[in-house]
């Protein structure tokens, strides 16, 4: 049930019987269940029979490949629907007993007389229970929960309807027990075993009175304003005896006071009410164990950390003391034998000698690499047109969320804080506040692995983006625990094979250069680092004394020449990669630089910053020649799509803008959580966001349209 835990009414729903003390209850479909629905429906059971005799939709005979296409149908509407609709009925060891559903009811399936109307959007309930947990009261029960708790509360339905073939008597005696009343008998309206059979129709009203209440002049009869407006505008007709009616027809009834709405049916007696209070005195004891249970696997784990902490200062004291002996028997071996140790200046000149073969810095090597790949990049880049195949703008404006993933990272400390695309497009890098980064398989809809060993939580995650690897790509992870650590595929998901500690605070960003040889890192300890991804060496380290407040994001340009760095003070600087220097400072905003995107036509940066403001700066006149303002909630992320005509914006909600007129093309507020990180898809067909409520959701045009 993990995958089902965001659906909402999933469950579960406890269930009142007061003719048994055994508990049952509703929940979401399991893929477990199939076993246990072929038992009741199979061939095996004999008296599966009664079950298909009044039933017209289950197939017979039943097959276990049939409940498996079943659960499989409606896991997939929960999904997407993110609503649960079709319940199991469980018994107090969870088994499967029974089925209960809401369905929209199709009436072309129902040959009706032309005098009788079904109302527009209306809902039909089904149920079946195994024949050995009738006459208990269980199918009512449950019938009365999916009514009062989920049709009309939840789903916000004013009535329900509820058919059987007309002389099933114990399921008129389950529909009149729940409050169901007699509405008409359907003559001749389905087929069944390949005869015409009657359909006894009846109906629950949800029991609210109307809060706008009009009078038919016609009829005499009062109705809800909005429904009976929907109704005349679907059909033209009363609803009750299907006379033609217009609005002229409504006069509104003033009530003075107005209507005042009935007390819950779970409150209207003192057992129901002795009920409602069991009920959240058991949920305060459930979260009264649950609580519980986490305070003593905390104090586990303090106490886990407590001895590793005793017992590394017990290491650390016995090698000292090792250490010391060892440097006492050294001098005495050095006095007998009269050797002299080596002199200051000897050691000063083998540190020296160490430090220029660790600081290699920015070479000519490294230089002309550069320049060879920019030389490339730049020449393709002036040859490339627009995609003909790239998502037009007409489809931008109908992105909505197509499909969602929740529940990444743990609870503890929630939140997706950065993602990243491979080169596939199927498998997602996330990174957490739960100090762990995760590869998900959009195929498989699952998490592959997690990536394990930062101490804090991490800042940025980037997949190196070579396509000549048959093992796997490689990954990097920055983190709050100053170090960036590189990730290679292994027998079993991903090893850090290396950890760089260029930075003395917390690692606020990474990127990767073009050449896939090279990676620059930004740190709120107000340097920049350029590192060698084979040697997992540390080139250069760049101070600034214009920079003093440290810096909050890094991008390269796509030509790979120059630098964008973002900065707690507000100020985007711009620096030549070969000699390390700030070439070009674009001030304006003011607050916090929070994400700063170049256009793959090399010619645009897009920044954005803490003051709600999405600048656009053309780096050819160095000038800011556009401002997007966000007027409320935050922006935490710019991206451009890798054709450069879209920009999506990401904070509080996602919102698209079109290149160039920079008309916001849509706005897309299903998170639920603050927007962290966003990536397009190839061709701008869909977007892939990440945010605290950890959840991946992936935004497009609706397929089914």
């Amino acid at each position: 049930m993990e995958t089902l835990l965001s659906i909402k009414f999933s469950g579960p729903f406890n269930l009142s019987i007061p003719s048994t003390e055994n508990q049952f209850y509703l929940s979401a479909l399991q893929k477990d269940d199939a076993s246990k629905i072929y038992s009741i429906l199979g061939p095996t059971n004999e008296l599966s029979s009664d079950i298909h005799k009044w039933t017209r939709s289950i197939p017979n005979p039943y097959t276990l490949s049939d409940a498996e296409f079943f659960i499989s149908r409606c896991i997939s509407l929960y999904t997407k629907t993110l609503t649960c609709t079709t319940w199991a009925i469980r018994n107090n060891q969870k088994e499967f007993i029974g089925c209960i559903g809401l369905a929209l009811l199709d009436e072309s399936s129902y040959n009706i007389s032309s005098d009788f109307y079904f109302p527009k959007n209306s809902y039909e309930v089904g149920y079946y229970i195994s024949p050995h947990y009738r006459n208990l009261g269980i199918t009512s029960s449950a019938l009365k929960l999916v009514c009062e708790e989920i049709a009309f509360k939840g789903l916000r339905l004013n009535h329900l309807y509820g058919m059987y073939f007309t002389g099933n008597v114990q399921s008129e005696r389950v529909l009149e027990k729940s409050g169901f009343k007699f509405e008409k008998v359907l003559n001749n309206a389905l087929v069944k075993d390949g005869k015409n059979v009657d359909v006894s129709c009846y109906i629950r009203l949800s029991g609210e009175p109307p809060q706008e209440p009009v009078i038919s002049k016609n009829s005499g009869h009062v109705y809800e304003k909005k429904l009976i407006l929907k109704y005349i505008a679907d059909y033209g007709k009363d609803p009750i005896d299907g006379q033609d009616l217009t609005e002229e027809d409504l006069l509104e009834i003033k009530a003075s006071p107005k209507t005042i709405k009935p007390r819950p049916a779970t409150l209207t007696s003192i057992p129901s009410l002795l009920s409602v209070f069991q009920n959240e005195w058991d949920s305060l004891m459930l979260e009264t164990f649950t609580l519980k249970q986490q305070y003593q696997q905390v104090r586990q784990e303090l106490s886990h950390a407590l001895y590793q902490y005793d017992a590394a200062c017990r290491v650390i004291a016995r090698l000292m003391k090792e250490r010391d002996a060892a440097r006492e028997a050294l001098a005495n071996v050095q006095a007998h034998i009269a050797v002299q140790p080596p002199s200051d200046a000897t050691v000063s000149e083998a540190n020296a000698m160490e430090v220029e073969e660790e600081k290699k810095g920015v070479n000519d090597a490294v230089i002309e690499k550069l320049n060879e790949t920019s030389a490339n990049l730049s020449k393709g880049r002036k040859k490339r047109k627009a995609p003909p195949n790239l998502t037009p703008v007409d489809t931008i404006k109908e992105f909505e969320q197509i499909s969602v993933v929740p529940s990444l990272h743990t609870t503890s400390n929630p939140g997706i804080t950065c993602i990243d695309l491979d080169h596939t497009e199927n498998l997602i890098l996330t990174g957490g506040n739960d100090k762990k980064a995760q590869i998900f398989n959009r195929e498989r809809n699952k998490v592959e692995c997690q990536l394990k060993g930062h101490t804090k939580k991490i800042t940025d995650v980037l997949w190196l983006g070579r396509t000549d690897s048959d093992s796997g790509d490689t990954v990097f992870t920055s983190s709050a625990d100053k170090t960036i650590r590189i990730w290679k595929p292994a027998t079993k998901g991903y090893k850090a094979e290396s950890i760089l500690s260029a930075h003395t605070s917390e690692v606020t960003g990474i990127a990767v250069h073009a050449t896939k040889d090279y990676l620059v890192s930004v740190s709120n300890d107000s340097t920049w680092a350029f590192h060698d991804i084979d040697t997992a060496q540390t080139l250069v380290t760049v101070e600034s004394n214009e920079v003093q407040d440290g810096y909050s994001t890094v991008e390269f340009h796509p030509d790979g020449l120059i630098l964008g760095t973002g900065t707690n003070d507000s100020v985007v600087r711009i620096w030549d990669v070969k000699s390390q220097q700030n070439v070009a400072s674009f001030t304006g905003h003011t607050g916090r630089v929070t994400s700063i995107s170049f256009s793959e036509n090399g010619y645009f940066l897009a920044t954005a910053s803490e003051d709600n403001l999405v600048k656009l700066w053309d780096l050819r006149k160095l000038s800011n020649f556009h401002t997007l303002t966000i007027e409320e909630g935050k922006i935490n992320k710019v991206v451009w799509d890798y054709s450069g005509h879209y920009l999506a914006v990401g904070g509080s909600d996602v919102r698209i803008y079109q290149s160039k007129t920079w008309n916001e093309l849509a706005t897309i507020q299903e998170n639920t959580g603050d927007v962290t990180d966003m990536k397009f898809g190839e061709l701008a067909k869909y977007l892939v966001v990440g945010g605290l409520d950890r959840s991946l959701r992936f935004f497009g045009p609706n397929s089914t349209e």
